[in-house]
């Protein structure tokens, strides 16, 4: 078989640009220190690295969420010592035979008091009330008792025309947000659901006309516009409204939660409402008794000071128990924490030892190329005085 000089070229410079790749592709790898740079380098040992790479993202997003869950914690059981160091002053005004100067005094002490501890009640972090449920954007503690109360109906965003007047007397023993959605809608129609516990939740379908009244639970109610005035209902429209059982309470009873793990939340809040009234797991309402002590100490009755010193040293030890859960959800945080900081290192290994180069390897293999591809053009070079390679070099 003849060779030609065509395919004598064709051969070296096929050898002579493998070459140079390998070069190419070695250089590339001592530059960024990768093995693989691109999808092409490696198809299944990038797969794996994108995979690495999402797990270190869902590991760092747990730990930022745990971060902040841990700081509002520890804000909220400093905020709760506070609150029960104070009430532990107000328990030690207590004593028989107090005199009516000694009675005004301590009355002015205990509403002084009173203050500091609704005014820690309603403390802020972050842009939220601490102890307003979910209703992070409402002041909880109100400076008087209230009744029930139904309050407006919002309708931010909704793309209908119609709106909702509220009414109806609040019957419900707690605070609660109701919402009404419209699954569909026309002038003058519509099918809607209701939820009481703020759009966690919705009951049965059912159907409204313009002019309608509805009864969205506990005695709390809205009417819509008549038809003709402005009774244009919309699919996904929504309706909201806050009823409010009496008390000081303004909040609600859910508690701020944060995922830190696949199907694993922790509460990182607590609502006043399970803390300062007798609504939740407390059987004291914390404001109502201070009103009441104080409205003993003014009227001089000891009997009556007694009961309201009692009751609160029964509220003291359910805020005391509510440190201590808080200081549990503490625990259990510190501990995911560990567990992930060394998930994520482990991760980080896996993923370092897949696409990370051997970089001493890499530097002997290059020089080992180079030196090739020098020796290759030498070669090429005095074979039939193809001089032209020595150009191209």
């Amino acid at each position: 078989m003849r060779i030609s000089e065509g395919m004598k070229f064709g051969l070296m410079f096929d050898k002579l640009s493998r070459i140079q790749s390998e070069i190419n592709s070695l250089t590339e790898q001592q530059a960024y220190e990768k093995k693989i740079n691109r999808p092409s380098d490696d198809p299944a040992g990038m797969t794996k690295i994108l995979g690495f790479r999402s797990a270190r993202a869902s590991i760092e997003q747990y730990q930022r969420n745990m971060d902040n869950a841990r700081a509002g914690l520890e804000v909220t059981e400093s905020v709760l010592s506070g609150i029960s160091d104070l009430l532990s002053q107000v328990q030690g005004i207590g004593g028989e035979g107090m005199s009516p100067e000694t009675m005004a005094a301590n009355l002015q002490h205990v509403r002084s008091l009173t203050n500091e501890i609704r005014s820690l009640a309603n403390s802020t972090y972050g842009g939220r009330y601490l102890f307003a449920g979910s209703v992070t954007d409402c002041e909880p503690f109100a400076e008087e008792a209230f009744g029930a109360t139904v309050g407006v109906a919002g309708a931010a965003g909704n793309v209908g025309d119609a709106s909702a007047t509220p009414g109806g007397t609040y019957t419900g023993a707690v605070n609660k947000t109701f919402v009404v959605k419209f699954e569909a809608g026309d002038v003058g129609t519509a099918s809607y659901r209701i939820s009481s516990d703020g759009g966690l939740t919705f009951g049965d379908l059912s159907s409204v006309w313009a002019g309608s009244t509805i009864d969205i639970g506990d005695g709390a109610a809205v009417t819509f516009d008549p038809e003709g005035a402005g009774a244009d209902f919309s699919t996904d429209d929504i309706f909201t409204v806050d009823a409010y059982a009496p008390g000081y309470y303004r909040g609600n009873s859910e508690e701020l939660s944060v995922h830190i793990g696949q199907g694993r939340a922790v509460s990182y809040s607590f609502s006043g409402e399970e803390i300062f009234t007798n609504r939740g797991e407390g059987t004291i309402d914390l404001f109502a008794s201070l009103d009441a002590l104080e409205e003993a100490l003014e009227n001089g009755a000891e009997d009556g000071i007694r009961l309201q010193l009692g009751n609160l040293r029964e509220a003291a030890t359910h805020i005391n128990e509510c440190m201590a859960l808080s200081g549990v959800r503490q625990e259990e945080l510190r501990v995911a924490e560990t567990n992930y900081t060394a998930l994520y290192e482990k991760v980080t290994d896996l993923m370092a030892d897949t696409e990370n180069i051997d970089l001493d390897r890499i530097i002997l293999e290059l020089q080992m190329k180079s030196l090739t591809l020098q020796t290759s053009y030498s070669m090429i070079s005095e074979l039939e005085g193809l001089s032209i390679l020595n150009f191209l070099r």
